[in-house]
């Protein structure tokens, strides 16, 4: 499920060619704008990882 949106979010931002605040977006904005994402998606993704863990030393 958040595969799905990392993919549907990084489609929309290397599209788009002006952003929500009317600058024009070239390929070092949209690079930049990924990485400033990424660090959110980490942080779930460790947060699931943790939590897989430590549902399956339960049983």
């Amino acid at each position: 499920m958040v595969n799905y949106f990392c993919y549907l979010i990084n489609y929309i931002i290397m599209t788009r060619n002006i952003d929500g605040s009317g600058v024009p977006q070239n390929m070092h904005l949209k690079l930049i704008t990924l990485r400033i994402l990424a660090v959110p998606f980490l942080v779930i993704i460790i947060i699931h990882i943790c939590w897989y863990i430590v549902l399956k030393n339960k049983r």
